[in-house]
């Protein structure tokens, strides 16, 4: 009977683990989608929300991990952009030395 009560409560944890891991996920999703919407964003296929949706999710997981920071992160325009096009805007960097 013991190990029933175990089961019972790892099996608990897991739904627990499952509904929160579900709910923070929900919780992204909505969030990206108001800043797509406060942003005038606009994706032409599934493949690009994903894109978009994922660059974004890394620019959030980077604001959040900052702390005790003597600056404020947040989002803008460019949270939903690859780090290459980020790059693009800014000109790519020569790897080269240039002869003198």
């Amino acid at each position: 009977m013991a190990s029933f009560a175990k089961f019972t409560a790892a099996f608990a944890l897991a739904i627990t683990a499952n509904t929160a891991t579900a709910r923070s996920k929900i919780d992204l999703e909505r969030d990206f989608l108001q800043y797509q919407a406060r942003e005038g964003k606009n994706y032409q296929t599934l493949a690009e929300f994903e894109l978009r949706l994922n660059q974004w999710r890394k620019t959030d997981d980077l604001i959040k991990s900052k702390k005790n920071i003597s600056y404020t992160l947040s989002h803008n325009k460019f949270s939903d952009w690859t780090p290459e096009e980020k790059q693009n805007l800014l000109g790519k960097k020569s790897k080269v030395m240039p002869k003198k």
